[in-house]
């Protein structure tokens, strides 16, 4: 039996600037849908990534646990869906450790619920934030949802939807891992700030 994998471009954890609370984020690597004006195209293409061991990502998941006391998970990408038993795998892994999840797709939710490959991966997602990013729509109302054109869909009962940190101000985190300068959080079109 193969062991299942995923192609992950990174992994932040732990992070506020991917959804509600301290979160373990999963970039996944590979989108068909190219949105333009994506702030991750790098993400497009399907090489690229690490292959990382799904139940190496579960031991991660649950030390982030132990080590930050993080509240969920956020898989983004790249778009999570192509790679859909990967990323089940994982968000199922996440509500067994009573963590919720947070999915984005480029797919709208009737796409996502009328394609068999993924109704599990619904059924293990608490929050979905769905739609291909229009660039010519910025989003400046809903924290973490790039444009107004996308949707925000609570799909459990284990998240408040009146959750007082949708309304608070997008984010932005730098960090300086092994000597690599990440940025991960909501970027504003056009606007620079110094370093």
């Amino acid at each position: 039996m193969t062991e299942l994998t995923a192609n992950i471009a990174s992994i932040a954890c732990p992070t506020e600037a991917e959804g509600p609370g301290r979160r373990w984020a999963a970039w996944f690597q590979g989108c068909a849908i190219r949105c333009p004006g994506c702030c991750n195209p790098h993400l497009f293409s399907t090489t690229g990534g690490t292959k990382r061991s799904v139940s190496t990502l579960k031991k991660e998941m649950a030390m982030a646990l132990e080590d930050h006391a993080i509240e969920g998970i956020t898989l983004l990408g790249g778009e999570p869906t192509e790679q859909s038993e990967a990323a089940t795998a994982l968000a199922s892994h996440a509500i067994k450790l009573g963590l919720t999840v947070l999915l984005f797709s480029g797919r709208t939710i009737h796409e996502l619920q009328t394609d068999p490959r993924q109704r599990n991966l619904l059924d293990a997602t608490d929050i979905l934030v769905d739609g291909p990013f229009d660039q010519s729509k910025p989003e400046t109302h809903r924290r973490w949802i790039g444009s107004t054109n996308q949707g925000l869909h609570f799909l459990s009962n284990r998240v408040r939807h009146d959750d007082p940190r949708w309304e608070m101000p997008n984010t932005i985190e730098v960090r300086l891992q092994n000597g690599r300068l990440t940025v991960n959080g909501f970027p504003i079109p056009g606007k620079r700030f110094p370093i």
